[in-house]
């Protein structure tokens, strides 16, 4: 199969994950019940193993290539995707504040902040290449899990217009990036933006609402996604020789 043609429906079906995530989950809050906070802290736990076994090494990758190929720049500019990993902490950082200080922003805003979140997201999984099927559904699944959680606070904070359209504007956000990193719409440069922004997104995010509470009820399957994920990663690169 043509490696494009096999990297649109392996990414495909990575988004798909994502999106039935962000559509289905008032049912999956209703299902879930009060094994809702296992679920998040195993969520988080995966996300945390996501952004410490990939996305921070693919930042790397990036940024070895950006000095190599402009060594005359400022250390500061070369290493600016660390900046941009910054950049994500901060502003979701800024975003969970507001609601977490009983200033919650505006449905439109908070929907609009996350929509981005998600733009990012597809648009990463479409644009890097993985090695194979299962690294693809791998990430679809790590980030669907976060997605849960990020559902959850969004939902707390505005159920009428989360249940109405905010978890649509997240699929169709997701679906967006996805199809933008499909047709190869941005440069290189800009797809190590949004791994790096990514990556800044998520780790703020689970420190918010997957990082687990005191106590073993939640710490264990916090751990538990951790070595889940690296289980995982360890699996495919021994297969493939390369990185998920």
């Amino acid at each position: 199969m043509d490696w494009d043609v096999f990297r649109f429906w392996a990414s495909l079906i990575s988004v798909g994950i994502i999106t039935s995530a962000q559509a289905a989950y008032p049912w999956v809050e209703r299902r879930a019940g009060e094994s809702l906070a296992r679920i998040t802290a195993v969520a988080g736990g995966i996300a945390v193993g996501y952004v410490a076994l990939y996305l921070l090494p693919k930042i790397g990758d990036y940024t070895a290539a950006l000095i190599a190929n402009q060594p005359e720049l400022p250390e500061l500019l070369q290493y600016r995707l660390y900046l941009f990993f910054l950049a994500g902490l901060v502003l979701y950082f800024f975003v969970d504040r507001a609601g977490a200080a009983g200033r919650v922003l505006p449905a439109w805003l908070h929907g609009g902040a996350f929509a981005v979140y998600s733009f990012a997201t597809g648009y990463v999984l479409a644009s890097v290449p993985r090695p194979g099927y299962f690294p693809y559904i791998l990430a679809g699944g790590a980030l669907g899990l976060h997605f849960i959680g990020i559902c959850h606070q969004l939902r707390a904070w505005h159920t009428i217009a989360f249940d109405r359209c905010i978890r649509w504007l997240l699929g169709v956000a997701v679906l967006a990036g996805w199809a933008a990193g499909s047709l190869e719409t941005f440069s290189k440069a800009v797809v190590a933006t949004a791994v790096a922004f990514l990556g800044g997104g998520i780790l703020v995010n689970v420190l918010r609402e997957e990082w687990p509470e005191k106590g073993p009820g939640r710490t264990v399957p916090f751990l538990l996604g951790i070595g889940l994920f690296v289980l995982l990663v360890v699996i495919i690169r021994s297969f493939t020789g390369s990185r998920t």
